[in-house]
């Protein structure tokens, strides 16, 4: 037998969002691996170069962004502010010695990322298959 797209859809559409919410899931979780990779990348980068200083003293300097403001407490937003250039103050201080944490530190996020995915991928084949059994279960209790 012969499946097109929609009757795919019309005959298994709790398999068909099953798949559709997994591949969503792991393409968003992908991309906030990717970005975090980079900007660990890239702070790494800038504090190894001796950019923290010029990043301290900007930071409290930000402004915040209307939309933000609308969203959160300026008071919140300022904490933050505050929290940032404390830490960019620590890195600042730890300077060359991050070269050689990044150089474990993005393969690690990469192992867990695939951890994760795969953990993700082995929870939607169960569901795959539990949807499966439920359903010939529940043709066969009719049927009867």
């Amino acid at each position: 037998m012969k499946l097109s797209a929609q009757t795919l859809f019309r005959e298994r559409p709790i398999k068909f969002t099953l798949w559709v919410l997994f591949a969503l899931i792991a393409a968003s979780w992908s991309v906030a691996v990717y970005t975090s990779a980079e900007l660990t990348k890239w702070l790494a980068a800038s504090v190894s170069r001796g950019k923290p200083g010029e990043l301290i003293t900007n930071a409290g300097d930000w402004p915040v962004p209307a939309w933000l403001s609308m969203w959160l407490d300026p008071a919140l937003i300022e904490s933050f502010q505050v929290q940032w250039v404390e830490v960019l103050g620590w890195l600042g201080q730890t300077g060359p010695s991050l070269e050689g944490v990044v150089s474990w530190l993005i393969p690690l996020i990469w192992v867990i990322w695939g951890a994760v995915t795969v953990i993700g991928l082995l929870v939607a084949v169960a569901g795959h298959f539990l949807i499966g059994k439920l359903s010939r279960s529940n043709r066969l209790a009719h049927s009867i």
